[in-house]
């Protein structure tokens, strides 16, 4: 991590680090002999921002920690729980905070400022307090575990290419990270919408408009992904994406609905990594 007393006021470092959760402490390596668990230090996501405003710095770094949070969602496809630590340069307070941080689900709100002097600390946390549950499979000997390890670790590179990479605020930007945030919110109707978000991202990369009309998105769907989408069944989408956005669905579209958003969730996914594929971006 960088010094924070080397950077110039307003200055954070964001880092997302995973948390990984293995319920046994042996397990066997190939030769049928007990070995000792110890995950190795997966690596860490990190993005450095700028604060105009102190008082606004628990919103500034809540939102940068939401992006890193929803690119890794991304790449991994799952819910990657994070603990994150935001350390920066403010004006000397000349007095300290304890960093006192209340569980709130799995969430840990508010991001309280532990720092002393001119050197400033938040905290915050994505998922379980436990953190993610390596698949049964990984946990049957001690070389399937590092391989796992190695995938995810491999995983999270490209993520953090992503970030490095992908200027904030773009419609890349913003199709990664309403990707990685439909993965994160628990309801249908809020996925799907997320999800047409993304969509909308990349229509406006092929079109260049600032007002994106039905007709853009059917033809940037029918460029990018992978099979074929008929005119009804874009329709259908769009009906339903639009009833959950500003409207209720009645319980009989219920259905309707979770199905509309598992579809959209390849669709969006193909016409993003189109789009990073066009930019040059790694993928797996």
């Amino acid at each position: 991590m960088m010094n924070p007393s080397e950077f110039r006021e307003g200055e954070y470092l964001v880092v997302g680090t995973p948390i990984i959760d293995t319920p046994l402490p042996l397990i066997e390596d190939q030769d049928g002999f007990p070995q000792l668990i110890s995950i190795k230090k997966l690596k860490e996501l990190e993005v450095k921002t700028y604060v105009k405003d102190y008082d606004k710095a628990t919103y500034h770094l809540l939102a940068v920690a939401e992006k890193i949070r929803n690119y890794a969602a991304y790449v991994t496809k799952a819910r990657l729980p994070l603990t994150f630590d935001m350390v920066g340069k403010r004006r000397d307070k000349g007095f300290c905070f304890l960093p006192v941080v209340i569980f709130d689900g799995t969430t840990h709100l508010p991001l309280t400022d532990g720092g002393q002097k001119d050197i400033s600390i938040f905290t915050t946390r994505f998922g379980p307090y436990e953190g993610v549950k390596p698949p049964s499979k990984a946990l049957e000997t001690f070389e399937q575990l590092n391989k796992w390890l190695k995938a995810l670790n491999m995983k999270l590179t490209l993520a953090q290419n992503l970030l490095d990479n992908i200027k904030n605020e773009t419609s890349l930007d913003i199709a990664v990270s309403s990707l990685g945030e439909s993965i994160w919110v628990e309801g249908a109707k809020e996925q799907l919408t997320a999800r047409w978000r993304a969509i909308e991202a990349i229509t406006k990369i092929d079109h260049q408009e600032r007002q994106i009309k039905s007709y853009m998105l059917f033809e940037t769907l029918q460029k990018r992904a992978k099979a074929p989408l008929g005119f009804d069944e874009f329709k259908r989408l769009r009906h339903l994406r639009n009833v959950s956005t500003h409207s209720a669905p009645p319980q009989e579209q219920s259905a309707d609905v979770h199905q509309a958003a598992y579809e959209l969730f390849q669709l969006a996914y193909e016409i993003t990594e189109s789009a990073l594929r066009e930019e040059r971006f790694p993928f797996l």
